[in-house]
């Protein structure tokens, strides 16, 4: 009897021992598999990354234009509907004192939404950035003596104001 115990001893052991030889087999192709699938779980996140950076370059490239033009119209139509000046009188030689004033509080629009000095010249019949300068020079004493300028600055908030409110304006006529 006791070499049939030892025989049935024997042979599982044997399986307990194949058992666990399969168990570390399996365990390491798992190991393998998990590790394949979250190097390629890392590169598609590099890879989504990547084109997600991309995609908001290009809308970043191809959205900043059309932004940029349509405020510089909303400038140049807001100063129309005040004034009366058109873009072309704007972007024009004229040295006209109103048309001055009225070109000047373009450039400040511009200016405060944060146009460079050059492209707001360019937008204004190509006009040189030191131009742009002193003209914002220039309404800087308007705030600095605001009762001789009183006209200048209330004709600059009726302009800001229109700005503001924009897309809210309805224009009849």
């Amino acid at each position: 009897m006791g070499s049939a115990v030892t025989q049935y001893e024997t042979r599982l052991l044997s399986e307990i021992r194949t058992l666990k030889e399969q168990n570390k087999r399996l365990t390491k192709k798992l190991q393998d598999v998990e590790s394949y699938y979250i190097g390629r779980i890392e590169d598609i996140k590099k890879d989504y990354a990547e084109t997600i950076v991309n995609l908001n370059k290009k809308v970043t490239i191809l959205s900043k234009p059309l932004l940029e033009e349509d405020y510089i119209d909303k400038v140049f139509n807001s100063i129309l509907l005040i004034t009366g000046f058109t873009k072309q009188q704007l972007c024009s030689v004229l040295r006209k004192r109103e048309l001055v004033i009225a070109r000047h509080i373009g450039f400040y629009c511009l200016k405060q939404k944060g146009y460079p000095l050059n492209k707001i010249g360019e937008h204004f019949g190509g006009r040189d950035h030191a131009t742009v300068i002193n003209a914002l020079k220039k309404m800087k004493n308007w705030e600095k003596v605001p009762k001789s300028y009183k006209n200048e600055l209330d004709l600059k908030n009726k302009i800001k104001d229109i700005l503001d409110n924009y897309d809210n304006i309805q224009i009849t006529g």
